[in-house]
């Protein structure tokens, strides 16, 4: 499993990810995605505990919920001993879910288990916008209203995505996948890049800005940055951020070369 521990080589910080081919994206009809794995150190109670004890920290800190602080205090009590060893690996700098670039020598502790993350991609949906409220900021202007919710594509490829790892992990003999929390239908972990409020689209109909990225039915106006995305995908979208803003300085270039 040493792949999907995150390392350092030469100064990158790497790791391993599982992925889906295109070929069963295809055959299936799903949305993008991949899988980071991640060692965890204690057992799922052992976790909860750790939890708890964080939990009674802040409570305490902020006087909230102070009411549930003696069944925490309990759970963190009955995993003291796990609690001391995971305050000596935070000691040393190292997460216990995820070791740092000095791993292969920090504790000599063997992952009890391992968390498989999902990142999936979303599908483009009418009905996630960013808005403007009726509420206002200490300026007056108005404060920007998120509405975001999964559609029904993006649940069915989530749930059949972990359907194929669980199957393909048990047939190779590495793993049997389970969840930790029943409640979670389903559990998936997304960086949560808001983009496409000003798709792309060379109809005016379909988006808001062409294919170089100027508003449609302005001569002057343009957009750079991931609202001009026609659709996420499931990677981070830096990289293609900037490329699309390199892009548009060279057509700002031509185009002002005619002025």
């Amino acid at each position: 499993m040493d792949l999907y521990e995150p390392h350092v080589v030469d100064g990158q910080l790497l790791f391993g990810k599982l992925k889906l081919s295109e070929e069963v994206l295809r055959r299936e009809e799903m949305l993008n995605g991949n899988a980071q794995i991640f060692p965890h150190y204690f057992s799922v109670s052992q976790l909860r505990a750790v939890r708890s004890a964080r939990l009674v920290t802040e409570s305490i800190k902020r006087r909230t919920g102070l009411e549930h602080v003696s069944k925490h205090l309990t759970r963190a009590a009955l995993h003291a001993t796990a609690m001391a060893h995971f305050a000596l690996i935070v000691r040393k700098g190292n997460r216990p879910d995820m070791p740092g670039q000095d791993s292969d020598r920090w504790t000599g502790v063997k992952a009890r288990s391992y968390k498989l993350t999902y990142q999936p991609e979303q599908a483009p949906n009418r009905t996630n916008r960013v808005s403007l409220s009726e509420r206002r900021d200490g300026l007056g202007y108005r404060i920007a209203h998120l509405d975001w919710r999964w559609s029904d594509i993006d649940l069915q490829s989530i749930h059949r995505a972990r359907q194929i790892f669980a199957a393909e992990l048990r047939a190779c003999g590495l793993a049997d996948l389970v969840d930790i929390d029943e409640r979670a239908i389903p559990q998936a972990e997304t960086a949560h890049h808001h983009l496409g409020t000003t798709r792309m689209h060379d109809s005016p109909r379909e988006g808001v800005v062409d294919r170089n990225c100027r508003i449609h039915g302005s001569s002057s106006v343009y957009v750079a940055g991931g609202s001009v995305f026609p659709t996420g995908g499931y990677a981070n979208p830096t990289l293609t951020i900037v490329a699309l803003s390199i892009r548009l300085a060279d057509e700002l270039k031509r185009v002002m070369s005619r002025v």
